[in-house]
């Protein structure tokens, strides 16, 4: 088992956040959903090359929380989509 590499673990926590956060400013439901898949996508890759983990287990629970958090924020920040007014 390797050592977990703390730069690693934060630099990944960033980059699910921002995932979140691009998408849930761009994109509505259900689009926005897409960055949820991707610290999934990893923690499968990871536990069919190494075995599942408790570590990988805490760590999947924590950047999906990021992700999440991140998808909210970017929806909270969005601008208000407003229809267009009709002429007359």
């Amino acid at each position: 088992m390797r050592p977990i590499d703390p730069i690693a673990v934060i630099i990944s926590g960033v980059l699910f956040f921002l995932a979140g956060l691009a998408f849930g400013y761009s994109l509505g439901p259900p689009l926005m959903w897409i960055p949820v898949v991707f610290p999934v996508v990893m923690f499968i890759a990871a536990a069919l090359k190494d075995g599942p983990t408790v570590s990988m287990l805490i760590r999947l629970v924590v950047f999906l929380a990021v992700t999440f958090l991140g998808i909210f924020l970017g929806q909270r920040l969005a601008p208000e989509a407003k229809p267009e007014e009709a002429p007359g």
